[in-house]
């Protein structure tokens, strides 16, 4: 009687945390809070537009994202004879299932957030046609 009541609560604490996934692509669990994965400075792992690999297209840039636990956003390009920074804001919203970012009062968007674990960030940008998804790893 004992271990079907042992297994059973095995069971029941696996379908808890398998029902605690926010994100579609990420694991089900996770020490760490949203904030805390997301909060760091990262960099382009693999580029997506309309499911087609367009990674070559961005390998000679440098191109950062940060963000900071203030709800501060970074962003840093470097191309050739480019270069800019851009500053905004950031925060959850849509359960925390989406990032809104504001660089300014007209230049906002949002990241739908696909994955999101310490080594591990995808989110998707949709457009009227085109969906642009970035896959991004920590800053080394």
């Amino acid at each position: 009687m004992q271990k079907r009541i042992f297994y059973t609560g095995i069971l029941v604490t696996m379908l808890f945390l398998s029902a605690c996934k926010k994100y579609e692509e990420s694991s089900a669990f996770s020490l760490s809070s949203k904030k805390e994965r997301l909060c760091k400075k990262w960099q382009i792992e693999k580029f997506m537009y309309n499911n087609i690999d367009r990674t070559s297209t961005v390998d000679s840039m440098y191109l950062t994202y940060e963000f900071t636990k203030d709800g501060k956003y970074q962003e840093i390009m470097a191309h050739t004879h480019m270069y800019y920074i851009i500053d905004g804001k950031w925060d959850f919203i849509y359960k925390k299932e989406s990032v809104l970012i504001s660089r300014s009062e007209s230049d906002n968007f949002i990241w739908e957030i696909k994955k999101l674990d310490k080594e591990q960030l995808w989110f998707v940008q949709h457009y009227d046609f085109v969906d642009i998804e970035y896959h991004l790893i920590p800053v080394k």
